[in-house]
């Protein structure tokens, strides 16, 4: 997601205080991770332009995701919100190919 400039904080709050505890409600639900940007290096002549947040929402057994990324319900007015002033979100779904690094069992 890419906020409108200063309303970072605002999407942070928003994260924090409403949409994981929404998403930690919903079934099959493992965890989030968030993170921010911290580099960009492209290898052509565009200008980074990507997005600054990324945050990626586990699910397991029993979960209801379909391969469509779609809201969820209720969509409250601080989620309009936040949506709404968001210069850039992409959304996606996707499938678990193989975990590395996992720790060895002894």
């Amino acid at each position: 997601m890419q906020p409108a400039p200063g309303g970072e904080a605002d999407l942070d709050a928003w994260y924090r205080e409403e949409h994981n505890e929404q998403m930690s409600k919903e079934p099959g639900y493992k965890r989030t991770t968030r993170w921010s940007l911290l580099l960009q290096v492209r290898h052509d002549e565009k200008p980074p332009g990507g997005l600054d947040f990324f945050a990626m929402h586990e699910f397991g057994e029993g979960n209801k995701i379909g391969k469509d990324v779609l809201p969820l319900d209720p969509i409250t007015d601080w989620t309009k919100k936040c949506m709404g002033e968001c210069q850039k979100i992409d959304a996606a779904v996707y499938e678990l190919q193989r975990t590395f690094g996992a720790a060895k069992s002894t």
